[in-house]
């Protein structure tokens, strides 16, 4: 027997009061249509959808047709109610099982953690749950923060306090460094993967982008919303149209202009 737990996914909270009590309510799903097929989102075998209708008596034919009740799908034994908690289905049960293929084939559900973590479910609220798969990501995780700590460490001052400024928008270089080493690493911990993403980066783009957040912190180059601008000079409709202005041979003048005012 293995019993497979749906659980919810756990979002960031936006409120502040731990204390406080909220009621979330179940939600209820029933099988899917793919708008692609115009069939039932079931991802099981031929060979299983057999099997499990020879065990059950359910009609698991997937196509669907518009106006007409079908004797399974559209019953109230094929719903799924999941409460905001742990939700356990068991696979010796074929009932169950039919329920897990069609929380499969239902986007509020993600199949797994890592697909939920690539994006692959943007709306999903609820999750397959494999602890020996959250045990594998952990330690997976846990590998990249201690490479790019690795590789942290073999930075100089200049290039830490550049990528710590653009992961985090915080400026460390009136800190010692001790806490600007100890800084990055708290940030390093939260966003290994983009760090290590930086290190892939040119570095004259780095130093581009650190000197346009410093201008715009100094309030010598403004933001509405992308679109950062000198005055009334449009620099660039985003961060990566901005470096590639400054980085012209055509604009060194004006860049050397921007660094001076910013030492002043």
């Amino acid at each position: 027997m293995a019993v497979i737990e749906v659980k919810p996914i756990e979002k960031e909270k936006w409120y502040k009061n731990e204390n406080a009590n909220f009621i979330i309510r179940p939600i209820k799903l029933q099988c899917a249509i793919d708008p692609k097929t115009r069939k039932y989102s079931f991802p099981a075998s031929e060979d299983e959808i057999k099997d499990l209708q020879e065990r059950t008596g359910f009609n698991l034919d997937l196509n669907f047709k518009v106006g007409e009740v079908h004797s399974f799908f559209d019953s109230e034994i094929s719903h799924i109610q999941l409460q905001y908690g742990s939700n356990f289905f068991d696979t010796d049960n074929p009932l169950d099982v039919i329920k897990l293929y069609i929380l499969k084939g239902n986007d509020l559900v993600a199949n797994s953690l890592d697909e939920y973590r690539k994006n692959k479910y943007p709306n999903a609220k609820f999750v397959i749950y494999s602890p020996l798969e959250e045990e594998e990501l952990k330690a997976s995780k846990q590998s990249i923060r201690r490479k790019a700590i690795i590789e942290m460490s073999k930075l100089p001052t200049d290039k830490k306090l550049n990528y710590a400024l653009i992961l985090s928008g915080k400026d460390f270089s009136k800190q010692s460094v001790d806490v600007i080493d100890l800084k990055l690493e708290e940030i390093i911990q939260d966003k290994p993967e983009a760090f290590l993403k930086l290190l892939d980066r040119k570095n004259e783009d780095i130093v581009v982008e650190t000197l346009v957040l410093k201008l715009i912190q100094s309030r010598i180059l403004m933001k509405e919303g992308t679109i950062i601008k000198y005055g009334d000079l449009i620099i660039g409709a985003d961060m990566s149209s901005a470096i590639k202005f400054l980085q012209s041979p055509k604009n060194q003048v004006l860049r050397l202009q921007l660094q001076e005012k910013l030492a002043e």
